[in-house]
């Protein structure tokens, strides 16, 4: 059963967090998972063993398929996980470039969102009220002015929203080149991104090689990344050595007393977050993402984003 199990894992939901973690991401996630105030307990104490070691995948094993409250938070953790994992395996097969590969990682994650949305139903009876709001591929140049390849902002109940730009780097063996440049503003891609705290923040990808696995995608903060160049110089941050697992920092970060995303009480102000800053706000970003979690009010993101770039953009310009 352990062999079986090992060998699940390194197939499925391994890549080196759980049996392979020569990084240390395994351990970071627990710490992440430890401070969280709404990782369930059963969770947390599986991380924390499967550091120690690895016949302790059957606890994680357990932990991942017995949804615990608060649901919504836990099923938006699986999905993200399940939806990471299924993109490391089968569409991390070549070096493509960051946005094929940002493109491809988002499809998998919010399609296992919703899925796993659907197998918490089925299986509890109780609808962890998990559902994609809006997805603008329409791609532009804001990148250029922002800094990031999207925005994300995470709907928990009514009134409580996490707002979060990030910016995707590919990982060559251990770091990352994080030297890029905001062509409009000819500051750096870390420095933009990390003008509003808690807004900013990198998601790495490693391809995965033909031999050995590979690993999850790991997100750190901006001000992080600019805190680290700021101490020891270069062009590269050592993304796999500091980064924690992204399901994880995305489900369980944001849900925290931490810096991971800006919190607001209204879609208004988790949209003006985002756009606050930026040289033309009209085109700040070209994909702002919503995922909705533990809600069944359904705000109508495409009007309130058109109308809010709108208006500012011509602020913007002396409108």
């Amino acid at each position: 059963m352990a062999d079986f199990l090992e060998r699940c894992f390194d197939e499925r939901l391994g890549y080196g967090m759980f049996r392979n973690d020569r990084y240390g991401i395994l351990s970071r996630t627990a710490d992440l998972m430890q401070a969280s105030i709404e990782a369930p307990e059963e969770l947390q104490g599986a991380f924390v063993r499967a550091q120690e070691s690895a016949a302790c995948l059957q606890d994680i094993a357990v932990a991942l398929n017995n949804p615990a409250d608060p649901l919504p938070t836990w099923t938006l953790f699986r999905g993200l996980l399940e939806g990471s994992h299924k993109f490391v395996s089968r569409e991390l097969r070549s070096w493509d470039n960051e946005g094929v590969l940002t493109g491809g990682l988002l499809t998998k994650l919010f399609d296992e969102v919703q899925v796993w949305g659907s197998k918490v139903l089925t299986a509890t009876g109780r609808d962890p009220q998990l559902h994609l709001c809006r997805a603008n591929t329409v791609l532009n140049y804001g990148e250029g002015i922002s800094g990031g390849d999207f925005g994300l902002i995470i709907q928990r109940g009514d009134h409580d929203f996490v707002s979060l730009v990030i910016q995707v780097k590919l990982v060559r063996y251990v770091s990352a080149d994080v030297s890029h440049y905001v062509a409009e503003t000819k500051e750096f891609q870390r420095d933009t991104l990390n003008k509003t705290p808690g807004l900013g923040h990198y998601l790495f990808i490693r391809k995965r090689w033909r031999r050995g696995g590979g690993f999850a995608p790991v997100m750190v903060s901006a001000e992080e990344v600019a805190t680290y160049i700021q101490s020891y110089g270069g062009k590269s941050y050592p993304a796999m050595k500091a980064g924690v697992d992204m399901a994880a920092y995305l489900a369980y970060g944001t849900s925290m007393q931490a810096h991971v995303g800006v919190k607001s009480a209204t879609p208004s102000d988790a949209v003006n977050v985002i756009f606050e800053g930026y040289p033309d706000l009209k085109e700040a970003l070209d994909r702002i993402y919503v995922i909705r979690a533990g809600s069944d009010r359904d705000y109508d993101w495409d009007y309130i984003i058109h109308n809010h770039s709108e208006y500012t953009g011509g602020l913007t310009h002396g409108g």
